[in-house]
């Protein structure tokens, strides 16, 4: 549900290096690339500084929780 946690800024988008994940609560996240496997995860409170240069040009999914709601960004990464 997009409307499930409002105060999630994710940027650039689309990017080729880095990207900026700002939420103004703990929350964990996941990145999937084009086929659902999962590229990298963690948790972050505040903003985090993401680095998506290597994963090569396309499409990814960037999942974030905070246990009881959550959102699914795209990301284009060129």
């Amino acid at each position: 549900d997009d409307n499930a946690m409002p105060n999630v800024k994710v940027y650039p988008n689309p990017t080729s290096s880095v990207l900026y994940v700002e939420c103004e609560e703990m929350v964990s996240y996941v990145v999937y690339n084009s086929v659902g496997q999962e590229v990298i995860a963690g948790n972050l409170n505040g903003k985090l500084q993401l680095g998506v240069g290597d994963f090569g040009k396309g499409v990814y999914y960037l999942r974030l929780s905070d246990g009881v709601s959550s959102k699914m960004q795209k990301i284009v990464v060129e």
